[in-house]
């Protein structure tokens, strides 16, 4: 891939695209009023087009840097990951989390 790429503008495509999808699925849980209009620029699309652009960002990273893409991935992941992990623990309780155990490590070990 030649020339520029604009990660601003792809980056706030990706945000509304995403916001697009979260609307859509609000909507299944509560009244949104008039974000109801947002729902009509499809969820489908929204995915698609979120992970089309996501696509495009990480092949310009492993490009960039095939030996670290890995590890820059982990670094960026795994700490916030493992803080997610200590809310979850924090508000449903210990017990309710070991209940996701499996799932809580086929996901740290499937990133």
């Amino acid at each position: 891939m030649t020339g520029k790429t604009n990660w601003e503008i792809l980056s706030f495509a990706r945000f509304v695209l995403a916001f697009v999808v979260m609307i859509s699925h609000l909507e299944k849980y509560s009244e949104i009023g008039y974000l109801k209009l947002i729902t009509y620029l499809g969820f489908f699309e929204a995915v698609f087009g979120f992970l089309l652009i996501s696509g495009l960002s990480i092949g310009k990273s492993i490009s960039k840097n095939k030996k670290s893409y890995f590890k820059r991935r982990i670094q960026r992941i795994y700490p916030v990951y493992i803080i997610c992990i200590f809310f979850q623990i924090i508000v449903f309780g210990i017990h309710r989390v070991f209940q996701s155990v499996f799932m809580i490590l086929l996901n740290l070990i499937f990133f």
